[in-house]
């Protein structure tokens, strides 16, 4: 049987052009060598700790701005609460009191995490939360349920290990609550994430595409 080995087979990845600008403080343009397979560009030399050199065999990545905040990302963190006054009545689609984030136009926005929050649940409650993106419901966050009990605060986290949501310039996205049981809630959510601009957003689709 033919030896194949993956050396054989696997060809490197080649970096985007968008994403080879020269390093901070070099002053041509990064080697080709430098520029390796994976993808993950511009891969510059990093100096040895004593100044004189590059280290061989140690490159630095540069990570998708939908996981890693970059230095010319900006936070937002938006809370809301409604006090004694969510019911039926007053649902379905309400806004989580003013848990909504509008992206600025030349801005995309990633949404990583949100917290949501009800106090004096019950055993009859019949409660759900859903993300929306002006006015429309996420697919998968568009029926979060809230399991009934006896419980003086219910609360439930999604961090950044499974919130990946991109919001578009000019879009609002937002929280909001529907409730089906006769019983008067106090709500509570809040969002975070962060922002970048539009032309880096572009680059680095293209780069991780």
């Amino acid at each position: 049987m033919a030896d194949t080995r993956a050396e054989d087979t696997l060809q490197p990845w080649g970096t985007p052009p968008s994403l080879t600008s020269v390093p901070e403080g070099s002053s041509g343009p990064v080697p080709p060598a430098v520029r390796a397979a994976g993808g993950m560009a511009p891969l510059n030399p990093t100096p040895s700790p004593g100044g004189g050199g590059v280290a061989p065999g140690f490159l630095r990545t540069v990570p998708p701005v939908l996981e890693v905040k970059p230095p010319s990302g900006v936070d937002f963190n938006v809370p809301g609460n409604l006090v004694a006054q969510t019911t039926a009545l007053t649902t379905p689609a309400i806004v989580v009191g003013g848990c909504a984030f509008t992206v600025p136009d030349g801005s995309v926005a990633y949404v990583r995490s949100f917290v949501l929050q009800v106090q004096n649940l019950l055993p009859t409650s019949a409660i759900t939360f859903s993300v929306r993106v002006d006015d429309a419901a996420v697919p998968g966050w568009d029926n979060i349920f809230v399991l009934p009990s006896n419980l003086a605060t219910w609360i439930a986290t999604y961090g950044p290990d499974e919130t990946f949501l991109e919001v578009r310039p000019g879009k609002t996205v937002s929280i909001f609550v529907t409730i089906a049981d006769a019983g008067v809630y106090s709500l509570g959510a809040s969002m975070h994430g962060w922002t970048v601009a539009q032309q880096t957003a572009d680059a680095f689709a293209e780069g991780w595409s």
